[in-house]
C-alpha cells in the first residue's frame, strides 16, 4: 500500500511519518507553493539535479545529486 502525506510543515511531522512507513511526503517543510512559470524556469535550469531521495543536513531537501 502506497501512503502519501500532504501538508507536512515540521521536521517532527516528517520524522513521525517516515517512521510509520509513509512512502511519499510533501508540504511546506520542503518548499512553499510556486507559480507554474517559476517551476518551468527551475526545471529548465541547471539548478535541479535528480537523484535518490535522502535527507540533507543543511536543508530540507529530497533530491541528492
Amino acid at each position: 500500500l502506497d501512503v502519501i502525506a500532504e501538508g507536512v510543515e515540521t521536521r517532527k511531522q516528517l520524522e513521525y511519518l517516515s517512521s510509520t512507513y509513509c512512502n511519499e511526503i510533501q508540504g511546506h517543510y520542503f518548499a512553499k507553493p510556486q507559480t507554474s512559470e517559476h517551476l518551468a524556469k527551475l526545471l529548465n535550469s541547471d539548478y535541479v539535479k535528480f537523484g535518490k531521495m535522502s535527507s540533507s543536513s543543511t536543508g530540507n531537501s529530497l533530491l541528492n545529486g
